[in-house]
């Protein structure tokens, strides 16, 4: 009897309400680049790949994207510089995606790359140390969307006189994220934050860290942007203007749009030279360590991913190698094509031109015979 009772009083605690009681908990892992569009880095339809061997080792990738505008700053060139430094003792056989024109080595290189649709190809042995070099031509059509900053330039001066040039800089890595809100545990908060500040002085991926929350969580919408630095000069031809203000400029862009103003006297036309050097800021991205709650370590987070992905304009063959990336706009004269036109033979071009040939031959032959007979 006093067996059965127990059970019966341990069995209605359980079923009664506790007066006070604490919300359920759950885990939830943080949001990161799952949640964020997959480009960059570029990845344009693949031809399939052959079995390569593991890699055991590390990849560290400095990658230098050289963009090509117009004078009213669309692009038209889009070249890629991509170095790799190979920490590793074996074969190895990477293919990097890539949309390619051509590609070659890059100064420095111990290898030369190969070329497939889409497809930068490595294949080799590193004796723990290989550097590989590869110099890529984008087509621009399936590489500009990519780039991290929009540039738009007003006109340049047309004659003598007062003048205004407007830079304006777009932040083009903004996005939307769906995430979540909730009560969270403050030491799981504190923890995540540590984590995230850990993988970014390493430039390291961090993911599937979760927070225990309480109760029910709502979803949230979240702006997602890289921050960037950014430096530029416009310069003007000698002599054709005079007291220009704020040629050159350092700027932070977070994820709204910045316009620069430079002006100046034009003594006579000119058309000045943009260039821009843009540079992701991981450290930017990192919340500040007042930042404690559960919305920072989500934003954070996203912004983190965000980051990481603008440093590998093209992809790192390790997927958790540190990459690093700097992309540079500058005016250049668009290229013009020299393929040849396409030649289409018809009767009238063809024709004669076969009929004067044999008969030329035939007029050869009459004449050696006839000197034969001489």
């Amino acid at each position: 009897m006093r067996l059965g009772a127990l059970v019966l009083v341990v069995v209605a605690g359980a079923l009664a309400p506790t007066a006070g009681a604490a919300p359920p908990q759950r885990i939830v892992e943080l949001p990161g680049l799952e949640a964020l569009p997959k480009v960059p880095p570029l990845a344009p339809p693949q031809p399939p790949l052959v079995e390569s061997p593991r890699l055991r080792g590390t990849v560290f990738a400095r990658e230098r994207v050289a963009v090509g505008i117009a004078p009213g700053g669309t692009p038209h060139t889009v070249t890629v510089l991509q170095r790799l430094l190979v920490r590793s003792l074996g074969d190895y056989s990477f293919f990097v995606p890539a949309p390619l024109v051509s590609v070659v080595a890059g100064t420095g290189s111990e290898s030369q790359p190969g070329l497939r649709p889409n497809q930068i190809v490595w294949q080799g042995f590193a004796p723990r140390r290989r550097v590989l070099a590869a110099l890529a031509e984008l087509r621009p059509a399936d590489s500009v969307p990519a780039l991290p900053v929009r540039v738009r330039v007003s006109a340049a001066p047309k004659r003598p006189g007062p003048f205004e040039i407007v830079i304006t800089l777009e932040n083009t890595t903004r996005t939307k994220a769906v995430a979540f809100a909730a009560g969270a545990v403050g030491a799981d908060v504190a923890k995540a934050l540590d984590a995230l500040r850990a993988a970014a002085r390493i430039n390291r991926p961090i993911e599937g860290q979760g927070v225990r929350i309480r109760g029910q969580s709502k979803a949230a919408t979240i702006d997602v942007w890289a921050p960037l630095a950014l430096r530029g000069s416009l310069r003007f031809p000698a002599g054709t203007v005079r007291d220009a203000r704020a040629p050159s400029f350092a700027r932070r862009l977070g994820g709204k749009t910045l316009q620069v103003t430079v002006r100046g006297v034009a003594l006579r036309a000119a058309a000045p030279k943009l260039t821009l050097e843009v540079e992701p800021l991981i450290g930017a991205a990192i919340p500040p360590p007042s930042a404690n709650t559960l919305e920072a370590a989500v934003v954070g987070y996203l912004r983190y991913a965000r980051t990481r992905q603008f440093q590998s304009f093209l992809a790192n063959p390790d997927p958790r190698g540190p990459s690093v990336t700097t992309y540079i706009y500058e005016t250049a004269a668009a290229e013009r094509s020299t393929a040849r036109p396409e030649q289409r033979p018809t009767d009238e071009s063809g024709l004669p031109a076969a009929l004067v040939v044999g008969g030329l031959a035939l007029l050869s032959v009459g004449l050696v015979v006839l000197w034969a007979h001489l």
